[in-house]
């Protein structure tokens, strides 16, 4: 759902030993990287950890978006550290225990990545 809204998509990348990266998005110059959550992991702060060492100068620097996009709610106090970390938090709330992202979600994603890394 994302393929035609972006201009290259990269998924599951490992980097240095123990990095992955779940997705690596590209529109035109501006480049991210997401960290997808799903189920009781959606809730802890480890996805806004794992974004923030793979944006460190050495990998993909400061100038690339981070998102973390969960299958739930994200519990307050850790949707105000991503905000502090610049990181764009996406809830697909309709989402939870599925395989896939839900059909009410898919505009969601596709509207949040896109006015972040803007439309190709």
């Amino acid at each position: 759902m994302l393929r035609p809204h972006v201009t290259e998509i990269t998924h599951s990348i490992k980097k240095g030993g123990a990095l992955e990266i779940d997705l690596i998005l590209r529109c035109g110059n501006h480049v991210g990287i997401a960290e997808v959550k799903a189920g009781k992991s959606a809730t802890y702060k480890e996805g806004i950890d794992q974004l923030n060492a793979a944006c460190a100068r050495e990998y993909f620097g400061t100038y690339t978006r981070k998102f973390l996009i969960v299958d739930r709610e994200y519990p307050h106090n850790n949707k105000e550290l991503a905000k502090a970390w610049n990181i764009n938090v996406i809830e697909l709330t309709k989402s939870t225990n599925e395989d896939r992202v839900a059909e009410d979600d898919q505009d969601t994603l596709v509207q949040s990545v896109i006015s972040v890394l803007g439309a190709k």
